[in-house]
This record gives structure tokens, C-alpha cells and sequence, in this order.
């Protein structure tokens, strides 16, 4: 499967945006800009509703809309979508219709698709020239992240967006850690769990790693710098309403999209950047099933516990959520995010509530309190092993 990638750019010049999406496949469900977009299809075929009417459209096509001209499109035969378009505001609209005609006044394309070689390669140019001004792709590395300094000036959106409070922030953490090679706390050999960083030099440089990839994050102003604060919330709230582009979430958010169709319909599914050298990871939110052995009705309770978990009520009942790799639908809300399940982490078996506070306030440490990373590494396995200890869980090894 060819990888969807987004790649935005605000000219400033001009004062349009310009958009070049690769490899999508997902539907686009009805919607509207509040802008003019002129688009055309580089490769794919999709059918387009717009209007009260429907096209076959594919390679070569151009695509006009006017702001608040509905339409929907979904994928046909014919590969996934390449598509590169302008979105031109009534403002600036206006202003080049003043320049051409001497008046004013608003635009309406009486045609929504046209076929027109040469308008088709002079758009390509045009479009390509404008890209190659200040574009920056879907980040996939740390470096890459830390490198979109002027993202914001440009587009007036932070490149990236982080979690540091609340629920979503030791998910958040676990993925870095695992990147760099590290549990939290890892099976012993008697059967109990312990944090090792400390015992080992060069588990301690890639947890302080972590911890400096917050700081730069903050540092050098690719987030927002109120993230230190941020939890699920805000992180949510802030990337429908595009003042941040990419973020760490799951397949929940396809609410937030059914919700606000026109703002997350160019949304893809990304894999976490990671480290130089690092390990691809994402989160796995795990709800496990649990059998009591005092039970009267334990084989009953274990056949009935399998059936939920088999792939006929996963995909009766679960398909777009579900885990199971043999349970999918169509969409980047299940197939994007099942194709990065393999590179799946998750908490150890172990009681987390102290654990996951310290996680938290790790981050804090370092953001708000200004401690060191390779301080806040070492605070945060001390803290870790004081909470396994107090649960009982701690390894004497």
C-alpha cells in the first residue's frame, strides 16, 4: 500500500494555500469550503458528487469549486488518489478579478470539472513552483520535527503538538521511550518488574534523549509552548481547529472529523516520528477481559469471552475499532492505523497509577520547573520503582 502523505503551503505573496496529497484513499464525505478551490488529479480515479450531480473524474482532470458549492467524492477503481490543488480565499479572489476587470465582485464557477491538457500541465508547474517556496512534509523523524521552525510563520499552525498532563501524557511518553529502546519498567528474572535505567549508562542517555526531545520541542517553538500544560483536550481541540498540523492520537478522533467534515477532510494517518536510529512505536490502549477463578460459570464465561474477541462479533459489532488484523473496513480510521500495529507498545502488567502521575510529573520537571533531562531521567526511575515497590511489585533483582 503506498503511503498517504500531506503537504501544505501558505504563500505569502500570493496569499493562497497550496495542497498536494499522495496516496489517499479514504472517501470525503459531503462538505464545503468557505474558499475558491481550483484542483486537479494527478493520478487515481474517484467519483465526485457536487451539485446534484456525479462524475467519474481521474488523471488530467481539473476540479473547480466555489465557496459553499457541497460535494463528496469516493474512491473507484484505478489506484489511490494524487491530488494537488489551490485554496484561494473571496478576499484574494476579489482582488485578482479587480486587477483583470477593473470590478469587483464574486466569482462562481459554472462548471465544477473540466478536461483541458494544457491548462492541466501549466497547473503542475505552477503549483510545483509554489511547493518547492516553502513546503514542508508530514514529519517523520525528531530532527525532522525540530527542524519546522519557521512552520509557524508560514502558516500561521504549529508543525507539532505534545501532551504533557493529563491521560494522554505517559501513552505519549511510553511511544518516545520505546523508540529509544526502553520500558518503563521491564520482567525480571524472579518474575517482578523494575526500572533499569540507572543500572545501565546507556539506557539512562536515551531515556535523558526523551526528555531533551520535549525540551527542544518547546524550546524551539515547533509546539506551543502553553503544551506544557496541554492534555488530551487541548491537543484535540487544537489540531480540528488547525492551529497545530500533527499530533499523537488514535482512531477516535474519526468523531471529531464526522463532527467538523470541512476542516479534517485532508487528514491522514501517520507513523510517530521517531529518533535517528530509532524504533518505529505506537500506542496500543489495551482492555483486557478478566476471569474471575471464583466464578461459578467459568467455562462459560471464557467461551463467551472468546466469541467477543473472535473475528465474527469484531466484525459485526467492532470493525472500526478492532484489533484483530483479519477485521477491517475501508478507511484510513481502520486500515492506516491497523498497518502501524505491528510496531505496537504498551504498559507492563503492573499497577500504574502511581507510575503513570510520575510520568506526568517528569515532564513537568523539566518543562516547568527546569531540572536537567538526565536529572528527570533518574528522578523518574527512582519514582517508578518506589511506586513497585510500594505495590509489591518490585524486582529484588
Amino acid at each position: 500500500m503506498k503511503k498517504s502523505t500531506k503537504t501544505i503551503v501558505h504563500d505569502e505573496e500570493l496569499q493562497i494555500e497550496a495542497c498536494h496529497f499522495q496516496g489517499i484513499t479514504q472517501s470525503f464525505p459531503n462538505h464545503f469550503h468557505e474558499y475558491h478551490v481550483i484542483g486537479c488529479i494527478e493520478q487515481g480515479q474517484r467519483r465526485l458528487s457536487c451539485r446534484n450531480r456525479d462524475y467519474t473524474v481521474g488523471r488530467g482532470m481539473i476540479l473547480l469549486f466555489s465557496p459553499g458549492d457541497s460535494h463528496a467524492c469516493t474512491q473507484e477503481q484505478g489506484g489511490a488518489l494524487d491530488y494537488r490543488s489551490f485554496h484561494i480565499p473571496k478576499k484574494t479572489m476579489h482582488h485578482c478579478i479587480q486587477k483583470i476587470t477593473g470590478t469587483t465582485f464574486s466569482p462562481h464557477f459554472s462548471a465544477n470539472v473540466l478536461y483541458d491538457r494544457k491548462i492541466f500541465r501549466s497547473f503542475l508547474t505552477l503549483h510545483e513552483n509554489i511547493m518547492k517556496k516553502g513546503g514542508a512534509s508530514v514529519p517523520a523523524t525528531w530532527d525532522d520535527v525540530l527542524s519546522m521552525t519557521d512552520f509557524k510563520d508560514k502558516t500561521g499552525t504549529y508543525p507539532y503538538a505534545l501532551a504533557c498532563t493529563g491521560v494522554r501524557a505517559p501513552q505519549e511518553m511510553i511511544v518516545y521511550l520505546a523508540q529509544k529502546g526502553l520500558e518503563i519498567c521491564s520482567l525480571q528474572d524472579d518474575g517482578m518488574y523494575k526500572n533499569t535505567w540507572k543500572d545501565n549508562a546507556d539506557q539512562l542517555a536515551a531515556a535523558a534523549d526523551v526528555f531533551q526531545f520535549y525540551k527542544d520541542c518547546i524550546d524551539s517553538g515547533v509546539v506551543d509552548p502553553n503544551s506544557k500544560s496541554f492534555g488530551y483536550e487541548e491537543t484535540d481541540d487544537n489540531f480540528v481547529n488547525g492551529f497545530s498540523a500533527s499530533y499523537v492520537t488514535g482512531n477516535w478522533l474519526q468523531e471529531k472529523e464526522d463532527a467538523n467534515p470541512e476542516v479534517m477532510s485532508d487528514v491522514t494517518v501517520e507513523p510517530i516520528p521517531v529518533p535517528e536510529g530509532g524504533t518505529p512505536a505506537t500506542y496500543m490502549e489495551l482492555k483486557p477481559l478478566f476471569l474471575f477463578n471464583t466464578s461459578k460459570n467459568n467455562d462459560a464465561a471464557f467461551d463467551f469471552a472468546t466469541y467477543v474477541c473472535g473475528k465474527e462479533w469484531q466484525q459485526g459489532v467492532y470493525s472500526s475499532a478492532s484489533p484483530r488484523s483479519d477485521v477491517t473496513v475501508p478507511g484510513k480510521w481502520t486500515e492506516d492505523f491497523q498497518a502501524l500495529s505491528d510496531n505496537g507498545v504498551a504498559f507492563p502488567p503492573v499497577t500504574l497509577g502511581s507510575i503513570s502521575q510520575a510520568m506526568i510529573d517528569s515532564i513537568a520537571k523539566v518543562l516547568q520547573e527546569g531540572m536537567t533531562p538526565q536529572a528527570a531521567a533518574e528522578w523518574l526511575a527512582d519514582a517508578v520503582n518506589t511506586s513497585l515497590k510500594e505495590s509489591g511489585e518490585l524486582s529484588a533483582s
